[in-house]
């Protein structure tokens, strides 16, 4: 009995013939497709994902908080010293001070009218300014019996104010409380209106008011402020 030999197609042959009939029909299928979820970190090669294939939206996301803030460095060295710096620009005479002072001592027993108990005499201002004067004494009531009391004033040149004029003050007792061995005190201060330069006298003057009144260890000061 004659028998048929059948032969197995060979796997070359058959994928010969499958790619025969892709190239006829002039379509593409691809061999196999990928299950969703199918690919993890095992399929990914390391360093094959960049930034630049990454969304925005999930770089964002993947952006941490805010860490707390570095404690502070280390003080560093000091620096080298500066130059020193243009020198400024010289004063103006007169516009600044005390630059001249002058001051006396002296005594009185005044009547009812003022008279000169320390007086600086003659003195030449360098420049033209204020001159801030101050003046103190002691007093007592030389035994007379109550009420013994006066007043000191400040002169510039002779002319001075009244009783109650600029720099003036009263002084006194209505008991008496001052024997010849304890003496009160009396001072008054006062700034001068502009003066020129040039020579001024500058005094303490003191009057009687009632009584009997007497003034020892009396001072005057005379300091120029500058500036007019």
């Amino acid at each position: 009995m004659n028998s048929i030999l059948r032969r197995r197609p060979q796997p070359a042959t058959i994928i010969s013939c499958i790619a025969l009939a892709i190239a006829l029909t002039g379509t593409s299928y691809a061999a196999f497709r990928l299950p969703s979820n199918s690919v993890g970190t095992k399929q990914l090669k390391n360093g094959a994902v960049t930034k630049k294939k990454i969304a925005r939206a999930a770089i964002s996301a993947l952006r941490g908080a805010r860490g707390p803030r570095g404690l502070p460095g280390a003080t560093g060295a000091p620096g080298p010293t500066g130059a020193t710096g243009a020198m400024g620009i010289q004063g103006i005479p007169g516009s600044v001070g005390p630059t001249f002072g002058r001051s006396a001592t002296g005594s009185c027993d005044p009547s009812n009218a003022y008279i000169t108990c320390a007086s600086t005499g003659s003195i030449s201002l360098p420049t033209a300014g204020r001159v801030l004067l101050i003046g103190t004494s002691q007093w007592h009531n030389n035994a007379s019996p109550p009420p013994n009391n006066g007043a000191c004033r400040l002169a510039v040149d002779g002319a001075g104010g009244g009783v109650n004029g600029p720099g003036n003050v009263l002084f006194g007792e209505i008991t008496q409380t001052h024997s010849l061995n304890r003496h009160g005190s009396v001072s008054t201060i006062s700034v001068t209106d502009p003066l020129e330069a040039g020579p001024h006298t500058f005094t303490l003057e003191c009057a009687q008011v009632e009584g009997d009144v007497v003034l020892i260890g009396s001072t005057i000061v005379a300091v120029l402020l500058g500036g007019a």
